[in-house]
């Protein structure tokens, strides 16, 4: 397979995953306290967090693009990336699933069936799940897949005419028929909401990302930097008026309101960094490698410190703001030695 793209790597965009990382942890971890235990930190400001999964998924297509693009892949090049790309994310998702699982067996026999077993095994799309988060893994195998077609292709009009039919699917789907008509289509064990789920739109628009940045790659540091501040301050005025008059967004509104200034975002760092080197501390490039195994682990910690919360009443000796802080700093701590121990040991041949 042709070596990935010889410019420079992109080190602010490789932090930049820890970041969405730990903003999905941040998330899970002020939901599940709130839900079960009635405490809600800074009155649910933090629930932004959610849009680290938007945040990562435009990282990682514009990612991609932007390290294979370039190339010439035949059809055993692409499947040979696909393989890659596989063992990065198989290996270290089954080990912490077979631990999961047999907790499962025991503890929730029902739930344990066939189609339960090969979900689980395959990322199929299936509920319930047996690590809840990996939902978000099936759509980053998907967009290997797609990813890897389009660069057999390689014929610019027809990648458009496919991509530009699957948005208008999607939109249909989501925008006509759900939000406008307010008709639910009956789901075959939840393939057909993975197939219309407005994610998809945004690995499109990871991939627009990466063309813009090329257009854009000779624009001046000025540019770059009002682009860069403006979509920060837009996104902080995004999560309070979110924390204060939203609790959920619909498909539109997040795609909007949330996907566009996070790819202004991702679209002024990697024009920042092509200009000038950016100084990244070594705990946030820590963070970025080690963010696959901070996003897998941290519901099986979250969901052990719970219940272990409730069976010694732990807040009755300490504060819940406590509890809730040193549950993530644990969490994430897991993931990064789980990196370090696990996944990077499973994955060393790639």
């Amino acid at each position: 397979m042709p070596p990935p793209s010889t410019q420079k790597r992109l080190l602010v965009l490789d932090a930049c995953r820890g970041l969405a990382a730990i903003l999905v942890v941040v998330y899970h971890y002020i939901s599940i306290f709130k839900e079960n235990f009635g405490y809600n930190l800074l009155g649910g400001f933090f629930l932004f967090g959610q849009w680290g999964v938007d945040f990562f998924f435009l990282l990682s297509a514009f990612i991609l693009a932007y390290r294979y693009s370039q190339k010439k892949f035949t059809f055993l090049d692409a499947l040979l990336f696909l393989k890659k790309r596989f063992v990065r994310i198989y290996p270290p998702y089954w080990f912490i699933a077979l631990v999961v699982f047999v907790i499962y067996f025991f503890l929730y026999p029902n739930l344990v069936n066939p189609l339960f077993i090969f979900s689980s095994i395959t990322l199929y799309p299936y509920w319930p799940r047996l690590i809840t988060p990996a939902w978000t893994i099936t759509y980053e195998v998907l967009f290997y897949i797609l990813f890897a077609t389009g660069l057999i292709i390689r014929k610019k009009w027809v990648v458009i005419f496919l991509s530009c039919t699957g948005i208008g699917a999607l939109l249909y789907h989501n925008i006509f028929i759900h939000q406008i008509l307010l008709v639910d289509l009956p789901l075959t064990n939840g393939l057909t909401d993975f197939l219309t789920n407005y994610i998809i739109i945004e690995f499109f628009m990871g991939l627009l990302i990466f063309h813009l940045y090329k257009k854009m790659h000779n624009m001046s540091i000025n540019f770059i930097r009002i682009l860069l501040y403006s979509t920060l301050c837009s996104l902080i005025v995004i999560s309070i008026i979110y924390a204060h008059y939203f609790r959920e967004l619909n498909d539109v509104r997040r795609l909007f309101f949330i996907a566009v200034p996070i790819s202004g975002l991702i679209l002024s760092f990697a024009l920042l960094e092509s200009k000038s080197r950016i100084q990244i501390p070594q705990p946030l490039m820590s963070l970025g490698k080690a963010s696959y195994s901070i996003f897998i682990t941290h519901g099986v910690i979250l969901s052990v410190q719970a219940r272990l919360m409730k069976l010694v009443r732990a807040w009755d000796n300490i504060s819940l703001p406590i509890l809730l802080i040193g549950g993530i700093f644990t969490s994430i701590t897991f993931g990064i030695g789980y990196y370090y121990f696990v996944e990077r040991r499973l994955t060393k041949t790639v």
